[in-house]
């Protein structure tokens, strides 16, 4: 599958010559620091949160226009890593620094993608340049972590081989309030233990004429540190996650196999976060291919047609019982046609997904489920001003986690109903300056009910709603720039039940703000950053909040010559690491306490972070 080049917009920059109406920020992973990651490169686009578990090289994950990381599909050369936007991608095992770039399709994205996700699509193309390179890092929390890529031309095509090692034993201090938030005597300083992480990450590719193979593997042992007011010493989490493709191109056409599988595992021996003592091995696989058509009807007119089939696999069992949960499976078709066409500076691009899902339940008896996804996208150019409007269908159907896994604090229910919705937005763009408005909504909502035994159980929901507005823009240009995004959005969950009714969506912010600001001089470069997030609910009926914060970060580098140079990148510059909040969220005594600075519900945040990278890039790379 090609890369869909003519439909991109490269959003708070020069937008192409060809820009079509669907909303895409592109962002070029060498224009980031040395300490960066995926979600890093990710978080530059307008209307994206990113949640993270902790520190460096914790976990990951990200939401676009106030939807869960379960509504975004991430796809490595337009090979998805959860179809449909199934299960929720950790952005921090995937390879930055094998990327010629990162594309964040924000609502609906071209229809040869494929994707009928929710909230929208990341898609990650691995890099064709002739480069030979190689980095060292050393930081904070005993952290190292090391790169190598290598790529370039052999007989009859290409190769590329990346290599990432990371290893951290991310014990930072924190406040500990002893899990009294009220009481702010037995608060003190405590390391975060049980939050190590050892990570190998390999990118493969090989191209020859018109075949193209590629594998993409993760190993990790990370620990699962807990909650701050529940924290862990010895629950351990391992992942093993291999995808093998295989390509053949034509002029106007593709065809594309797959194979992704994820072995994973929990080990609680003493349930300190389930109901008891578990060591839960899981494995998730689905296999398949698809095909592509682009064919021409007019100067002015193509058809976009994609269609393929996939078979998905669960399987799970407790190593300390022996016990093996019975496999389950289901197929899976999807297609999608589109109708691009474009004149005198009109843009209109008709679309329809189908999913279709086969699976059978505990009896044995057969169900289908069809998930049809009508979309529209409009854009109008005029010399450097672009008008554009998307509106559309969404859908996803619960993944097989969510239907039947049962892992430490996680159970599922096969009784769940896919996910459905509308989105539209409406924007406008002139010389790098951008400004959208946005509106969605979703009927049968799934989320992670806490039961009263303590694990949490996927339920669907009334329906949630969110309205918003997004802006992205840079100034200047070499040697100097500052670039900027911001979103501003309101999430409320639609329910009958009168205690959640008109409430804010947990852990979807009114505000974020992001500045970058970018310099060279000779062979000095610097970059410094601050990064906006107001405060956001942690619970469904509103009544525990997650604090607003501020964060600096800044990079200084050295071109040191002849292809070496060095990097000093610094996080959470002022070593923020507590918010004050009020003492009672029920009462309003105007009494403030500290609480440590956390994200994803519930994780705290570590304080000023520092890594020094040191680079080698082969001159004639």
């Amino acid at each position: 599958m090609t890369p869909v080049d003519d439909e991109i917009v490269v959003e708070a920059e020069a937008p192409a010559p060809d820009a079509g109406p669907e909303r895409v920020t592109v962002v070029d992973p060498a224009e980031l620091p040395a300490s960066a990651d995926v979600a890093t490169a990710v978080q530059r686009a307008p209307g994206v949160v990113v949640r993270r578990l902790g520190g460096l090289g914790d976990l990951a994950q990200v939401g676009i226009r106030g939807a869960s990381a379960r509504h975004t599909e991430v796809l490595l050369d337009g090979i998805p890593l959860n179809p449909e936007g199934g299960s929720a991608v950790d952005l921090s095992e995937l390879p930055l620094r094998a990327l010629d770039r990162v594309e964040v399709w924000r609502g609906s994205a071209p229809a040869l993608l494929g994707t009928t996700a929710m909230g929208g699509a990341i898609a990650l193309w691995t890099r064709h340049d002739d480069t030979a390179e190689g980095a060292l890092s050393v930081g904070s929390w005993a952290t190292t972590r090391g790169t190598a890529v290598f790529g370039g031309p052999v007989p009859t095509g290409s190769a590329l081989v990346a290599v990432e090692g990371l290893h951290t034993d991310g014990a930072f201090p924190y406040l500990d309030d002893g899990g009294t938030r009220g009481n702010p005597d037995d608060d003190g300083e405590a390391l975060r233990e049980n939050n190590d992480t050892t990570r190998l990450i390999t990118t493969s590719r090989l191209s020859l004429g018109p075949v193209t193979l590629l594998h993409a593997g993760t190993w990790s042992e990370d620990g699962v540190p807990g909650f701050v007011f529940a924290p862990t010493t010895s629950v351990r989490y391992g992942l093993s996650r291999h995808l093998v493709a295989a390509r053949v191109e034509g002029e106007r056409s593709a065809v594309r196999g797959y194979w992704l599988r994820r072995d994973e595992t929990l080990t609680d021996l003493f349930g300190e976060i389930g109901v008891g003592a578990e060591d839960v091995w899981t494995r998730t696989s689905s296999g398949g291919g698809d095909a592509q058509v682009r064919a021409p009807i007019s100067p002015a007119l193509r058809l976009d047609l994609l269609g393929g089939a996939r078979v998905d696999h669960l399987r799970s069992e407790d190593r300390l019982t022996g016990i093996a949960a019975d496999p389950r499976g289901r197929q899976v078709f999807r297609g999608s046609v589109g109708l691009p066409w474009s004149d005198d500076g009109l843009d209109v691009r008709p679309s329809f997904g189908l999913v279709a899902l086969l699976s059978e339940d505990a009896l044995g008896v057969g169900t289908t489920a069809w998930l049809p996804v009508p979309r529209l996208a409009v854009g109008w150019r005029a010399e450097r001003v672009r008008v554009s409007l998307d509106v559309g269908a969404t859908a996803r159907p619960p993944d097989l986690l969510e239907l039947y896994g049962d892992r430490g604090a996680m159970v599922g229910n096969p009784a769940l109903r896919p996910e459905r919705g509308w989105s539209l937005d409406l924007g406008v763009a002139r010389s790098g300056l951008e400004l959208v408005g946005f509106a969605a909504t979703t009927t049968d909502l799934v989320v992670l009910v806490p039961s009263a035994q303590g694990p949490v159980r996927a339920e669907n929901l009334a329906a949630a709603r969110v309205v918003g507005v997004e802006g992205a823009g840079v100034l200047g240009g070499e040697p100097l720039s500052v670039r900027a995004k911001a979103t501003l959005m309101d999430a409320r969950q639609l329910s009958d039940d009168p205690l959640v009714a008109g409430r804010g969506v947990p852990r979807v912010p009114l505000g974020e703000l992001l500045v970058v600001g970018q310099g060279s001089v000779r062979w000095l470069t610097g970059s410094v950053d601050a990064s906006l997030t107001s405060a956001t609910w942690a619970d469904t009926a509103n009544i525990r909040r997650e604090a607003a914060r501020v964060l600096l970060g800044a990079t200084a580098g050295a071109r040191l010559g002849a292809g070496w140079s060095l990097e000093l990148d610094v996080r959470n510059a002022l070593d923020q690491r507590t918010a004050s909040v009020p003492r009672d969220p029920l009462v309003d005594d105007r009494i403030r306490v500290r609480q440590p600075l956390q994200d994803f519900g519930g994780y705290p945040l570590p304080g000023r972070t520092a890594l020094l990278t040191l680079t080698f890039a082969a001159p004639d790379g």
